[in-house]
């Protein structure tokens, strides 16, 4: 099953109390967030590091210490020396997401937010920013962030980031409101979507080529997850 995980992070430490989460997280994760000057970007850092730590550490019944990630060619993370488990973060606000799987995965999550809607003419397919445009002003921010957390949760799955461009693809819901991919109008039937609205106005986007996802994420607490982090050390 393609597992989900979900973590709101507190808005003490989106505002700079970082103590408690620095304490958990290693030396190099600590220091790459120390580097950012504002602290949202920080606490989205190391709670990231310590969703994915604490879920990879439960998964495989190791300690923290032995967790090691590698690099792919265009900069996706992946466990090191371990084959048959994958996974994928994303953060956004005070989100930060994770999925889990057996195969290549993505993830991404957003919230709804103001944008400039005309973006969609440069970033979507023809198709997409045409459906966008024929809607509701009101409705339009709302199917502009649905649509960017499925592609982008497309990309991070194939492990190609924006090295891909997001108008190269498109995506649509069908009749059923089955999530469907395809390029230049050859369909990709191997792809499979869930998206999950996690709170009002925030999109939770999981791309993947099994289609066993799980019905809803999970949701993490800091003291949860410093709890697991802590016991496996």
């Amino acid at each position: 099953m393609i597992e989900v995980h979900a973590m709101r992070i507190p808005d003490a430490c989106l505002n700079g109390s970082l103590e408690a989460p620095l304490r958990l997280v290693p030396e190099e994760t600590r220091a790459r967030a120390l580097r950012f000057l504002r602290p949202e970007p920080a606490a989205q850092t190391l709670f990231g590091a310590i969703l994915t730590r604490a879920i990879l550490c439960r998964k495989l019944d190791i300690p923290a210490s032995q967790i090691a990630f590698a690099a792919g060619p265009n900069g996706k993370p992946h466990l090191a020396g371990r084959s048959g488990i994958e996974f994928n973060m994303s953060h956004s606000g005070r989100w930060v997401a994770l999925a889990v799987a057996p195969d290549p995965v993505g993830v991404d999550v957003e919230s709804v937010r103001g944008i400039d809607l005309g973006l969609a003419d440069r970033f979507f397919a023809p198709e997409e920013a045409a459906e966008l445009n024929a809607l509701p002003e009101s409705g339009r921010p709302a199917f502009f962030f649905s649509l960017w957390t499925l592609k982008e949760s497309f990309l991070k799955a194939h492990g190609t980031g924006l090295a891909q461009p997001l108008n190269s693809f498109r995506i649509e819901r069908g009749p059923d409101s089955t999530i469907r991919a395809s390029r230049a109008g050859v369909p990709m039937p191997w792809l499979h979507f869930r998206q999950y609205l996690i709170e009002e106005s925030c999109f939770l986007s999981v791309c993947s080529q099994a289609e066993d996802f799980a019905e809803a994420p999970s949701f993490h607490t800091l003291a949860e997850l410093s709890g697991a982090l802590t016991a496996q050390q």
